[in-house]
């Protein structure tokens, strides 16, 4: 039999407490899911070395946790973590716990530091931050880059169409550059966007080779190359930035939030930024770019599980957009009325379409996770 070991240890790094729990396959150990209060996962019986006979002699059970003769949390090591697991590591996930739990809260995603400052807050990053900054990048040099990536392949397109305004704006950037692709769309996509909607199934655009209902035909998407509006909430502030009055929005972020939520996630912000003097905007902006955008990039992987497609294509995510938001940031949330969120996006479609209704009034939803669960 093989064993998983958690431990439960005081400020000081002494271990109090034990728990020892037996694993059928070698090849689960590590794989134990334990969400006891204040304990972590220590290694195992192949790891350390050390059977749970070597650990439980002149012991006694009680309450599920290991005390010594005399009915008190013990503080004797047979294990020696002192040598294998380091008190400051310990104590980093101490804090990381309750920084996740916030981060998953407020932005309803796991917090990944692409700075890779904060050391335990997955740094496992996929997507790196620019390497060098180009002051004289533009929106339409980002632009051309990624049309020029898609067109020097020779794939069969699929673009994921929720009606919300990045994955609209993607779509007409795609017709003006005459790439031909298939349009996967659902009920919501009705509903946030009629008018371009109903011109689809109309076949107005010669582009358009095929729709695809991804309520009753996700299949269709297999053999191809999905497309996504994925990245765009990222490059221009957060739709956390709904929840706060312009006033709020634009007073210094200290003033605003809560120190002992956000602070410990200033030191990558201002890694990335060169500057920790920002408004509450700024900082949720920040957030969204450093800690939220990596999930981003992972969540259409599961959300698109069961389909075998070629590959996934944020349109937005690219070193150039990147390096085009980092200048552009402060300009990005400054907008006044929340409709205006997202208006430089909004413009853009408006150059295309002339729907002055959508440019004014079409404000940001969570539109996409719906549209890959078939909605």
């Amino acid at each position: 039999m093989n064993y998983d070991y958690f431990g439960k240890f005081n400020e000081e790094g002494t271990l109090l407490s034990l728990e020892v729990f037996e694993v059928e396959k070698k090849e689960d150990l590590g794989k134990t899911e334990f969400y006891r209060e204040g304990f972590y996962y220590l290694g195992n019986n192949i790891s350390t070395g050390i059977e749970p006979e070597d650990i439980f002699i002149g012991h006694k059970k009680y309450n599920e946790v290991y005390v010594n003769k005399d009915g008190e949390l013990d503080t004797y090591n047979p294990l020696d973590f002192s040598k294998s697991i380091e008190i400051q590591k310990l104590k980093e996930q101490r804090q990381s716990d309750a920084l996740i739990d916030k981060f998953v809260d407020d932005f309803g995603a796991y917090p990944n530091d692409r700075s890779k400052k904060l050391s335990y807050l997955f740094p496992d990053a996929m997507t790196p931050l620019p390497t060098m900054l180009n002051k004289n990048t533009s929106f339409k040099d980002a632009i051309q880059n990624k049309i020029e990536e898609i067109k020097s392949k020779d794939m069969e397109y699929s673009l994921m169409w929720s009606g919300g305004i990045d994955s609209t704006l993607v779509f007409y950037l795609l017709v003006d550059n005459d790439i031909d692709f298939n349009v996967a769309m659902g009920i919501n996509s009705k509903l946030e966007y009629p008018k371009l909607y109903n011109e689809i199934c109309n076949g107005t655009f010669k582009n358009v080779k095929k729709i695809i209902d991804l309520t009753n035909n996700r299949n269709e998407l297999d053999n191809t190359v999905i497309i996504t509006g994925e990245i765009g909430d990222q490059l221009v502030g957060s739709d956390r930035l709904v929840e706060f009055s312009y006033v709020e929005r634009n007073k210094p972020f200290r003033e605003v939030l809560k120190e002992e939520d956000y602070m410990p996630y200033l030191v990558s912000i201002k890694e990335v930024l060169g500057t920790d003097k920002l408004t509450t905007a700024e900082f949720m902006w920040g957030m969204n770019f450093v800690f939220k955008y990596d999930n981003v990039i992972r969540r259409m992987n599961s959300h698109l599980e069961d389909i075998k497609h070629n590959g996934i294509i944020h349109f937005f995510n690219s070193d150039l957009f990147q390096q085009w938001s980092l200048q552009n940031y402060k300009e990005s949330v400054s907008f006044y009325r929340i409709r205006e969120y997202k208006q430089f996006y909004k413009d853009l479609i408006y150059s295309f379409n002339n729907d002055q209704d959508y440019r004014l009034y079409k404000t940001k939803q969570s539109s996409l996770k719906n549209l890959a669960a078939g909605e």
